[in-house]
């Protein structure tokens, strides 16, 4: 999707239709299926299948805790292909002008150019948790519990400090509130089917509910 507000709504919609339950999920995994540019919108395997055996985990624990792990398995797994297709879509500088659209250039500027510092600080991560790999590897080391815990310490520290950094030098830039900004956005047909399709699983899942 070229819009990122629509692409916006439609997460949002397809989050809220994923927890009305199994005939919600079923339509969200089909809306990924036609709109997403699937296994492409994936992380990395080896991320993926942690995250779904640590979801599987949770849900075999309420199993046997006499709740419905399998729904919150289905529930989660879904959720996690509609958020893995959002962040492989977003691009630096897409909820900056989104929020300006909603709320204005006061207050949605600094909502959008906090969300913006996050993300980045985001992809930081990432590639400060590849470079540590890499030096793990070249000293020969495993990733053991002992080996990661002060690995992630210093991500940590370094994320923190970047934080500070950044809210530095805009002080001595001297911002004080809001921003000029005019977002522009490109709309094409399938983002309009995208956002219709969202819309119309919700009103589906809903109404499957109610009868």
């Amino acid at each position: 999707m070229q819009d990122a507000r629509l692409r916006f709504f439609s997460v949002l919609l397809l989050s809220l239709t994923a927890f009305t339950g199994y005939a919600g999920s079923f339509l969200v995994f089909l809306w990924w299926l036609i709109f997403s540019e699937r296994m492409r919108s994936l992380p990395g395997i080896r991320l993926f299948s942690g995250i779904i055996a640590m979801i599987s985990v949770i849900s075999v624990i309420m199993y046997i805790q006499g709740l419905n792990g399998a729904e919150y398995f289905v529930k989660m797994a879904v959720i996690l292909l509609i958020a893995f297709y959002a962040w492989s879509e977003f691009k630096p500088g897409e909820f900056l002008d989104i929020m300006v659209w909603l709320a204005g250039s006061r207050y949605g500027f600094e909502l959008g150019m906090v969300a913006e510092m996050s993300f980045e600080n985001i992809r930081r991560i990432n590639y400060d948790i590849s470079r540590a790999r890499i030096a793990l590897k070249i000293k020969n080391e495993k990733q053991k519990i002992r080996n990661i815990i002060p690995v992630a310490g210093n991500i940590t520290i370094q994320a923190v400090r970047r934080s500070s950094e950044q809210a530095g030098i805009m002080a001595l830039r001297g911002y004080n509130h809001g921003g000029s900004l005019t977002p522009s956005f490109k709309t094409s047909a399938k983002d309009y089917s995208a956002l219709t399709f969202s819309a119309g699983f919700l009103v589906i899942s809903i109404l499957l509910g109610i009868f």
